[in-house]
Order: C-alpha cells, then structure tokens, then sequence
C-alpha cells in the first residue's frame, strides 16, 4: 500500500515466538468485539478472547488463531501476549471437535460453576479453532 506507515506485529506464548513481522493492519477478537489496528492507533491494553487474529500486508492477508491473552497496543507497534497461537495448518480439526464434545459433556454435568466456566472457556477455545481451521487453511 503506496504510503502506508507500517507497524511491527509481534506474537509470543510460552512456547514460541509466534510472529514478528511488520504490517499495515491487525485485526483481533477482544470481549468488546472484533478490533481493527493501523498505525497510529492510540495506545491501549486488550484482553483477548480465543479466535482469529488476522494482518495485512500490502494486499496480502495472514491468518492464525490466537487463544486468551492480552495485547498492547501503541502508535507504531502491536504485542500479543497469549497462551497458544497456531497458523490454520498446525490445527489439529479432529482433536478440537473431540475437545468440543468433551467439555460439553462436562460442562453438562458440572455440579459446580468452577467446573461449568472452565468447560465453557474450552469449548470458546476449540470453536475458536474449528472456525479458525476450516475457514482459513489453505492446504
């Protein structure tokens, strides 16, 4: 994009730097909705809730589905801190439904709402990366 100020995207979890690269946009899923980022944004912390985060660059769009976490934001930068994260290609489709099936069992029969919260949050999570998966794998 022809006069594009770009801003560095980077993405970490416990295991891995996930992402660092620059980009012109950054889309992400927050308890608020969906948040788009160019430069120059004015600065603000996000927690993020499991789903898509989505950068371009030039006319070029990546995908990728991140899990609970948080970002910063600042003029010309972006930070994702976040649990997992996985490019559509490195989700495992059957393990997520299996995942699916088996906290909406347990959330189901939870005798606390401990147990009904945690079920729920992981049922977010592999809807998250079933959506993430399907839509958007490319092989």
């Amino acid at each position: 994009m022809a006069g594009s100020k770009l801003m560095r995207l980077t993405v970490v979890t416990p295991y891995r730097e996930f992402i660092n690269t620059e980009c012109d946009l950054v889309e992400l899923n927050t308890y608020s909705g969906s948040v788009g980022i160019m430069y120059g944004h004015t600065p603000v912390i996000m927690a993020l809730t499991p789903g898509l985060l989505r950068y371009r660059q030039g006319n070029a769009y990546k995908n990728a589905f991140v899990s609970a976490g948080y970002a910063t934001v600042h003029k010309h930068m972006v930070t994702v801190i976040a649990n997992a994260a996985e490019w559509p290609e490195e989700i495992d489709v059957e393990r997520a439904k299996a995942s699916l099936e088996r906290n909406l069992d347990k959330y189901n029969k939870a005798e606390s709402n401990l147990v009904k919260v945690h079920a729920k949050h992981a049922m977010r999570r592999a809807r998250a990366r079933i959506h993430v998966a399907t839509t958007y794998k490319t092989n």
